[in-house]
C-alpha cells in the first residue's frame, strides 16, 4: 500500500515539475488538522531548491487551491486533488485511504496499513510530505 501512495505523491511532484512549479493551533491534535490544506511550496534540487508556490502562481496559471488541495475530514477520510484530478481515485482506485493525527503530524493509512507520514511544522504552520527526493508543503486554508 505504501507503494501505491508513493506513486500518488510522485504524480503530484511530476505534475509540479511539468508546470514549472519551480496554523493551526488550539483544540485537539486532530482538530488542528481537520480542514482544507493547499500547496504552499515545493522543495526539489532539480527545480532549484525551495520554491514558494506564490512566486510561480502566475506562470502556472492556477491558484494554489486549484493546483493542489488536501482535505482531511473529521471522520478520518480524506481527498487529494492535483490540477482538478482526484489523485486517489486515479492512482489508488479501490484503496481505502484514511488519516489520523500523530505527535509529529498526520499519518496516512492505505487499507488500514501504515503508509505515509506528513510532518507538521508548527512554526510555519505547514504539513510536509517527502517523496522521491522532493518535499511538498501544504498550509491550512
Amino acid at each position: 500500500m505504501k507503494k501505491i501512495l508513493s506513486i500518488v505523491f510522485a504524480a503530484v511532484l511530476a505534475l509540479a515539475s511539468m508546470c514549472a512549479l519551480a496554523g493551526c493551533g488550539g483544540g485537539s491534535a486532530e482538530d488542528q488538522f481537520v480542514g482544507t490544506w493547499v500547496i504552499d511550496a515545493l522543495e526539489d534540487d532539480s527545480l532549484g531548491g525551495y520554491i514558494e508556490y506564490s512566486t510561480v502562481e502566475s506562470a502556472v496559471g492556477m491558484s494554489a487551491e486549484d493546483f493542489s488541495t488536501l482535505v482531511l475530514n473529521q471522520d478520518g477520510s480524506l481527498s487529494w486533488s492535483v490540477m482538478g484530478e482526484d489523485m486517489f481515485s486515479t492512482y489508488a482506485a479501490g484503496v481505502d485511504v484514511t488519516w489520523e493525527a500523530t505527535d509529529s503530524g498526520v499519518k496516512l493509512f492505505a487499507n488500514g496499513q501504515d503508509a505515509y507520514d506528513l510532518v507538521f511544522d508548527q512554526g510555519k504552520g505547514q504539513l510536509k510530505v517527502e517523496a522521491n527526493g522532493s518535499t511538498i508543503y501544504y498550509v491550512k486554508k
